[in-house]
């Protein structure tokens, strides 16, 4: 599956590769450009503020995802511009039955109450190709906001 294929998907279909078994491997390093692909269809991603919210930031606004050897950090427009430092683990993800990289920005510069409320979960499909849910630190149906895949550049 390359970027191509899943912005053609709808939302069963990225269901489905993301609760499909595999390896799960936490880059060691590399800078990936993100992609927004679609909204969940959910109580918290159907709120007007979120919908809002979300386009700007992730379908309007170029974004990515730094790794390095023992943390992780978001950037919007350009790698350099990182911000969100988030420290990556393998575990079962806390929105769908399936094994992610869990994504816990508690040692980030952001703000505390910024910094409380992200939460993000991805998904590796192939070596360069990652799938991922975005959202905040609450329930299923609550926290999970949309799907983005990030490709390594």
């Amino acid at each position: 599956m390359d970027i191509g294929g899943l912005k053609q998907c709808d939302l069963s279909d990225l269901e489905t590769l993301y609760k499909q078994p595999g390896e799960i491997a936490i880059p060691k390093s590399g800078s990936y450009k993100g992609v927004y692909l679609k909204r969940l269809d959910n109580p918290g991603a159907s709120r007007k503020i979120n919908r809002i919210t979300l386009w700007a930031m992730f379908d309007l606004t170029p974004f990515g995802l730094n790794f390095y050897p023992d943390y992780g950090d978001w950037y919007f427009f350009h790698p350099s511009l990182a911000m969100g430092r988030f420290l990556p683990s393998v575990g079962p993800s806390r929105w769908r039955e399936a094994e992610t990289i869990r994504l816990n920005y508690h040692t980030s510069r952001l703000p505390n109450l910024v910094r409380s409320i992200l939460y993000d979960e991805i998904k590796p499909l192939a070596e360069n190709i990652l799938l991922g849910i975005g959202g905040f630190n609450a329930e299923k149906d609550k926290g999970d906001q949309f799907y983005f895949a990030i490709e390594r550049i």
